[in-house]
């Protein structure tokens, strides 16, 4: 079980295919189906965690939708000064450390 960080629970994360190239992400966050709040959260786990685990490239998934998750997610990514590029199909974005 995840070790709980100022009472931030560690993300279920669903499992998913990665290829073992380069360009592979350490840690994938799927946040479809999540409320602004329940990303938040989320979101300051992995910027918790990040260094500890040694990610050095993560994805975050937000959906395409109406596009609520996909700007709030880079508001976050512009306030904590990640590096963040997003995904071609804008339904999220690849964070670089």
């Amino acid at each position: 079980m995840e070790k709980i960080i100022q009472n931030y629970p560690a993300p279920k994360v669903k499992k998913i295919l990665i290829t073992s190239d380069k360009y592979s992400p350490d840690f994938i966050l799927d946040l479809h189906g999540h409320s602004r709040d329940q990303a938040t959260k989320k979101l300051f786990w992995i910027l918790e965690n990040q260094e500890y685990k040694q990610w050095k490239k993560i994805r975050i998934i937000t959906g395409k939708g109406a596009g609520i998750l996909y700007s709030h997610v880079l508001q976050f990514c512009k306030k904590y000064r990640w590096n963040h590029a997003s995904l071609a199909n804008e339904s999220g974005y690849d964070v670089m450390y």
